[in-house]
C-alpha cells in the first residue's frame, strides 16, 4: 500500500513537473515569436569596378574618363536610390595599384588592391559573373536588414558587364538597371 501511495505520488509530482515545463517551452516560445524586436530594412544598390594595371583595355584614357563620370551620372540619374562604389584594383604591387586608382579619381565609397584573381572581392564576385575578365562592373541590388549590424538579406545582379564596349554601350545607354 505504502509503494502504491508514493507510486501515485512520484507519478503526480512527474506530471506537475512535466507540465510546468511544457508551460514554460510555450510561453518561452510565444514571448520569442511574439518579440518585436527593431528591424530596419534598407535597398543599398553597389556598383563595383574591377580593373588591372595590366589590363590594357583598363588602361585606355577613353575608359578611364567613362569611369570617372560614372558616379556623377549614374548618381544623378538614381537619386532617390542609396549608391556605394566599390573600386577592386587587382594589381599585385600596392603601390602600382595606388597610382591605378587615382587615375580612376578618389570618390570611391571602398577600394580593394592585391592579389589579382586571388583577390577576395574579385574571388566572391568575379567568379559568379557570367564571364570573369577585367575591366568589369557589377551592380547589385541589397536588401539590407539592420538589428545591430548591417547583414545583406538579398543580393541581386541587376548589371553585369565585361569589357570596354558593354561598360560604353551601358553608359551611352544612359546606365539601365535589370528590374524584376
Amino acid at each position: 500500500m505504502r509503494n502504491e501511495k508514493l507510486s501515485k505520488l512520484f507519478l503526480a509530482i512527474f506530471s506537475i513537473i512535466l507540465l510546468i515545463g511544457v508551460f514554460t517551452v510555450l510561453n518561452t516560445e510565444y514571448a520569442l515569436n511574439s518579440l518585436s524586436l527593431p528591424q530596419e530594412s534598407k535597398e543599398v544598390y553597389s556598383l563595383f569596378y574591377f580593373g588591372a594595371t595590366s589590363c590594357t583595355f583598363c588602361i585606355v584614357p577613353q575608359n578611364i574618363e567613362n569611369i570617372k563620370k560614372l558616379r556623377k551620372e549614374f548618381s544623378e540619374k538614381y537619386n532617390y536610390l542609396t549608391i556605394k562604389f566599390v573600386m577592386v584594383c587587382m594589381d599585385k604591387n600596392i603601390e602600382e595599384g595606388l597610382e591605378y586608382v587615382k587615375k580612376y579619381g578618389e570618390y570611391w565609397d571602398e577600394i580593394s588592391i592585391g592579389n589579382f584573381y586571388e583577390n577576395e572581392l574579385v574571388m566572391n564576385n568575379l567568379n559568379k559573373a557570367n564571364t570573369p575578365g577585367v575591366p568589369h562592373i557589377i551592380v547589385y541590388r541589397d536588401t539590407l536588414i539592420r538589428m545591430t549590424t548591417p547583414v545583406i538579406k538579398s543580393r541581386k545582379v541587376v548589371v553585369d558587364l565585361l569589357g570596354a564596349d558593354q561598360i560604353q554601350k551601358w553608359i551611352r545607354s544612359g546606365y539601365p538597371l535589370l528590374r524584376d
